[in-house]
């Protein structure tokens, strides 16, 4: 059935109860069984500990790309949900319960991996988590239009839009503060060119000598000097840490890992040379096959490409630094 969101509606507020993650946590069991493989988050003002709410269990499932999800959708109306597309931003779906008289008791919300949508759910729910004492003020701030708009949902969700958009704003800003990008060493980078260099010239001499060998060495190694001298561009290469994950990109192809996706990172030798390694967590449900032929191969499922300009065993501290303290601020 269609929900407005300039629909009247009763609604309560009450104190923070620890029951609440207990709640999300069931309704997560349920929903992994739905969205195979999507990311589901606690989102919202029960996501906060201590922070005072609505009794609405908001979930956030993050999933690559937007779907029908036609089979998903009779999954979850055999359990109580109606939906609706479109509902909080373009490109969503929207599932929700209600009770008896019509207030809501469930919100999950399915939103693009990268959009603006959950970039605004995860920052808020971080930031306030990182930041007690703004969620209390924005509690308080909640409680008071709470008690002068008791029977008024609407009004009630117009006077706290300015202070939350306050909050909003805090919270991006602080979310880009969280973030550190490292990049390859760019004398590593032109050595490997002028190697290049002189081995292309090796295939043109083989050329002139009657080789045609010459042309294979020649142009794979020209193909070297190209690679090397894209890679050198700042925003070609990176290694990019950030409350999400780590972003590895080369030549302009990023790729994000999420922090609980990893159990920790370590660093090793192969074929003598220095590199940080990690193997994926229970969380990470792609490339099963490709993780098996890895840990044959290599004794690890995933290593980062470079240790750019850090030692490796310096890299992997910081790495592990870094996913202890962002898995913790989300948990």
């Amino acid at each position: 059935m269609p929900f407005s969101r300039d629909s009247q509606r009763p609604y309560t507020f009450r104190d923070y109860d620890p029951k609440w993650v207990e709640e999300f946590q069931t309704l997560r069991d349920f929903l992994s069984s739905v969205f195979i493989g999507g990311r589901i988050e606690h989102v919202g003002s029960t996501s906060i500990k201590g922070m005072s709410a609505k009794p609405i269990i908001d979930v956030l499932i993050l999933v690559p790309k937007m779907q029908p999800y036609e089979k998903e959708i009779v999954q979850m109306h055999a359990k109580g949900f109606d939906y609706a597309r479109d509902y909080i931003a373009p490109r969503t779906l929207n599932f929700y319960q209600l009770n008896a008289e019509g207030g809501k008791l469930n919100n999950v919300h399915v939103c693009e991996e990268g959009s603006a949508k959950a970039k605004q759910f995860l920052d808020i729910r971080d930031y306030l988590r990182a930041h007690p004492d703004k969620a209390q003020l924005y509690a308080e701030e909640k409680h008071k239009n709470f008690l002068a708009h008791k029977d008024d949902y609407i009004g009630y969700r117009e006077s706290k839009k300015e202070f939350l958009d306050e909050i909003e704003k805090e919270a991006y800003a602080w979310t880009a503060t969280l973030s550190i990008t490292l990049q390859p060493k760019k004398y590593t980078l032109a050595l490997y060119m002028l190697l290049s260099a002189m081995l292309m010239l090796g295939g043109i001499m083989m050329i002139q000598d009657g080789d045609v060998l010459g042309w294979g060495v020649a142009g794979f190694f020209g193909i070297g000097i190209l690679f090397f001298m894209v890679s050198m561009l700042p925003s070609a290469s990176y290694l990019r840490l950030s409350s999400e994950g780590f972003e590895v990109c080369s030549l302009f192809r990023a790729h994000l890992t999420r922090w609980r996706d990893v159990d920790s990172f370590t660093y090793g030798k192969l074929h003598r040379r220095a590199v940080v390694m990690f193997n994926y967590s229970k969380y990470h449900k792609e490339s099963e096959v490709l993780k098996k032929v890895a840990r044959s191969l290599a004794s690890t499922e995933g290593m980062l490409p470079d240790t750019y300009g850090k030692k490796a065993e310096e890299l992997a501290a910081l790495m592990n630094e870094w996913r202890e303290r962002c898995v913790k601020n989300q948990a």
